[in-house]
This record gives C-alpha cells, sequence and structure tokens, in this order.
C-alpha cells in the first residue's frame, strides 16, 4: 500500500475541522511531556501482529466520542469504522515509530491512513506561541491558545459548548443542532420542542422568582415603614419620660429649696431667740455682776475703814516701839519716820487683806509699794 502525506498546512486545517483522528505514535511518556493539542496516542511499541488488530479497534471505538461529526456518520451507518479518515505523526521524518504505527494499522484493514511527517519538531517549531518555556500545562499556554475549537455558550439562558470550527451546538457530550449565529437549527423536532419547554420553565421560574422577590422586597419595605415607626413612637415615649422626669426633678428642686428656706428662716428665728435669750443672760449677768460689784465695794469700803482703823492702832504702837528703841520722831504729823537716816513715809493706805497678808508680826519692818 501506499502511504499518503500531508504538509503542515493542510495538517492545521483537518486539525481545526476535527474530521480526522489524529494519533501520535511515540511511547506514552514522550506524549505526556509535549504533544499537538487535541491529539490521541497510541504508541506503536505496545502492538504487534497477535493484538494489533482488536487494540486498535477498541481505541478507536473509545475515542470517536470525541470527534462527533465521525461518530454520527458511523452510528447512522453512512460511514465504515476501518474507513475512518486517521493522520499518524511521531517526533519528525527521521522517526520509524509513525512508520511502523501505519504498517498496523493498514494490516489491521484501516485503508484510509495519512502521515504528517513534519511531526512534533516542525509543529514546535511553527507553532509555540512567544517562546519555548511554555510547557503544555502552562496556565499561559492555555491562555493563549490560538487553536482552541470549541466555547462555551449562553442562547436564551441555556449553556451549551459551541464548535467554533463547525458551528455544532452540544448539550454535554450530545449533538443538538447547528449554530447560524442568531439561532440554533436543531437536529430534530424533539430536541426542538425539549429546550423550547425548558426556555418556558425557565421563564415561568424568573417571573415566580421576580413576583417573589417583588413581594419580599415590599415586605422588607413594610417592615421597615413599621420599624420607623416603632422607633419614631419609642422616642416619642422616652421623651415624655423624660420631660415628665424633669418636671419632678424641678419640682423636688423647688420644693426642697423651699423648705431649705423655711429651715433657713426657722433657723434664724431660733438664732433670734438665742441672741434674745443670750442678751437677756448677759444683761441679768451683767446686772448681777455689778450687784456684786456694788456689793464689794460696799465690802471694800468697810474692810477699808476697819483696816484703817486697825492700821491707825498698829502704827500707833509701832511708833511707841520704834520710839524707845531709836528715839525717832514725828515729822509735821504725817507719820514720817526718821531711824538711822532711813524714813517711812506713808503714801497711801493699804486695805486690810493686803496688811494681813504682808504683816510678819512685831518687830519685823516690811516696805508695801
Amino acid at each position: 500500500m501506499k502511504k499518503c502525506f500531508i504538509d503542515e498546512k493542510e495538517f492545521k486545517k483537518i486539525l481545526k475541522l476535527k474530521n480526522h483522528i489524529i494519533i501520535n505514535s511515540l511511547p506514552k511518556n514522550d506524549f505526556d511531556k509535549d504533544h499537538i493539542p487535541d491529539t490521541l496516542n497510541l504508541s506503536s511499541e505496545i502492538l504487534s501482529k497477535m493484538n494489533r488488530e482488536k487494540k486498535i479497534l477498541s481505541f478507536i471505538k473509545n475515542n470517536l466520542h470525541n470527534y462527533q461529526s465521525l461518530h454520527n456518520l458511523i452510528k447512522e451507518k453512512k460511514l465504515n469504522i476501518k474507513d475512518v479518515p486517521i493522520i499518524v505523526y511521531c517526533q519528525n521524518s527521521k522517526s520509524k515509530s509513525s512508520e511502523k504505527l501505519i504498517d498496523h494499522l493498514m494490516n489491521s484493514g484501516f485503508t484510509n491512513v495519512f502521515e504528517y511527517s513534519g511531526g512534533m519538531d516542525e509543529w514546535n517549531k511553527k507553532n509555540t506561541f512567544f517562546n519555548e518555556n511554555l510547557s503544555e500545562n502552562s496556565e499561559l499556554k492555555d491562555k493563549y491558545n490560538l487553536n482552541i475549537e470549541k466555547e462555551k455558550i449562553i442562547i436564551d439562558k441555556n449553556i451549551f459548548i459551541h464548535n467554533i470550527i463547525t458551528e455544532e451546538i452540544y448539550d454535554n457530550d450530545e449533538l443538538i443542532g447547528l449554530w447560524d449565529g442568531k439561532k440554533i437549527k436543531w437536529t430534530s423536532k424533539l430536541n426542538e420542542k425539549k429546550y423550547k419547554n425548558k426556555e418556558i420553565k425557565e421563564i415561568k421560574e424568573d417571573s415566580k422568582k421576580e413576583k417573589d422577590n417583588s413581594k419580599k422586597e415590599k415586605d422588607n419595605s413594610k417592615k421597615e415603614k413599621d420599624n420607623s415607626k416603632k422607633e419614631k413612637d419609642n422616642s416619642k415615649k422616652e421623651k415624655e419620660k423624660d420631660n415628665s422626669k424633669k418636671e419632678k426633678d424641678d419640682s423636688k428642686e423647688e420644693d426642697d429649696s423651699e423648705e431649705e428656706e423655711d429651715d433657713s428662716e426657722e433657723e434664724e428665728d431660733d438664732s433670734e431667740e438665742e441672741d434674745l435669750e443670750n442678751k437677756e443672760v448677759k444683761e441679768d449677768e451683767s446686772e448681777e455682776d455689778e450687784s456684786e460689784e456694788e456689793e464689794s465695794e460696799e465690802e471694800d469700803l468697810e474692810n477699808k475703814d476697819e483696816g484703817d482703823d486697825k492700821i491707825n492702832k498698829k502704827m500707833k504702837k509701832l511708833n511707841k516701839i520704834m520710839k524707845k528703841m531709836s528715839g525717832g520722831k514725828i515729822i509735821n504729823n504725817d507719820l514720817k519716820y526718821k531711824k538711822d537716816g532711813i524714813y517711812l513715809i506713808n503714801r497711801d493706805y493699804i486695805n486690810n487683806k493686803k496688811f494681813n497678808k504682808n504683816f510678819r508680826g512685831y518687830g519685823f519692818t516690811f516696805f508695801y509699794n
């Protein structure tokens, strides 16, 4: 059998259309490190003459769901599974891995097989975005991958998978129609009815939710108004209570002030009474003192007279004694005595009490100032 080759340009077109099964023939470890996006791995090393047909058929059947158009053709019996178009590639044109896998495929009865001989080396050289540092698992490679075929699309509030190349619309893995840019062209009336009913149901549910939300908003608004009213009423009651309390406090202060004034007046009255009583007592005491002074003066006068008599008598006796002792003389009848140049002068009288206090007996002379 003659092999058919495709170049890099044709390979890219087929890759976007996804109407060929594209297989990497390298070992799984190499495939995991690096491979062309949206391609499968079937290593030529695991195949032999004994198991190749069974393993290849199982591999194709298990992966047909990734190629919906091929799957539908086989399901409708418009395409035999061994006539499925297949492209094989490996590292480069010098590698024998893809050549071995193609031989196994053809010997197993697969007739529509092609080889992309440029392989991974050519692909990476022309298609690596930015630089070689972007690995297969890199987030940047996913972000800037320009070979994306599928996207999520929302149509009438339903989320579908849209194949950008074929315009096919999928619900999960089920093909339900084609996108013409404005609406879905359904694959069957059953699907159209199903999704329209779903849309109607969702519209009803949305309408019900809106009504419920509107009702909730009204209830919340009413509650807010009620709460506002309650707050105002409570505020009003508190103000009234405060005013009432203030009035009571003011009234109490006035009563206390009046009581204090009354107490002050009573104290003033009591003070005046006490002053009057004290005044009367003082007057009485003053009168008593005056009477006592008068009595004392009278007594003093009496005592004076008595004392004068006693003094005169004693002086006379003393005069006699001194005359006998020294021959003193009385000068001018003023009770002046002369004794060895010493004169006794009676300048003032001495009362009885003082005389008795200072007198030490006869024979002793004392001086009184």
